[in-house]
């Protein structure tokens, strides 16, 4: 019985310290690119670690062939603009690297998101841009 007990949780131990992102998933039995892929809802955005007042609703749709949108609308006109890009891993699936394409302006945007949790329903991103620091809270 000490045996057993003694392989719990020395399980729970190593398992639980296996931790890739800072803000979880311990343990999860789907791919990091299963989790990630899917269509996303921005629910919370925390510019310079102060949270933002709701503002421009905004969808990401992220899939499994490397291609992504980002759809967002206007709080006024109600007008929806999208745009479209790819995505990648880095080498260790902690840093999602994403391309946009936005050919109105003839322009490729390249951002590089820190993966701080990754969970099936739950997906929290941060990046530096225009020196701000951003972190995007998404649900699906």
């Amino acid at each position: 019985m000490k045996k057993t007990l003694m392989l719990v949780l020395l399980a729970c131990l190593i398992l639980g310290s296996c931790n890739k992102y800072d803000e979880g998933p311990s343990l999860s039995l789907r791919s990091k690119t299963h989790r990630l892929c899917g269509t996303w809802s921005l629910s919370e955005i925390y510019i310079n670690n102060l949270l933002q007042p709701a503002g421009t609703p905004s969808s990401w749709e992220i899939k499994t062939n490397g291609s992504c949108t980002r759809t967002s609308t206007d709080a006024y006109s109600q007008a929806e603009t999208t745009i479209s890009g790819t995505w990648a891993f880095n080498n260790d699936k902690t840093i999602v690297d994403i391309t946009w394409e936005i050919p109105s302006l003839s322009m490729t945007i390249i951002e590089n998101w820190t993966v701080l949790r990754l969970k099936e329903k739950e997906l929290w991103l941060e990046a530096s841009l225009y020196g701000n620091i951003i972190q995007n809270r998404l649900t699906q």
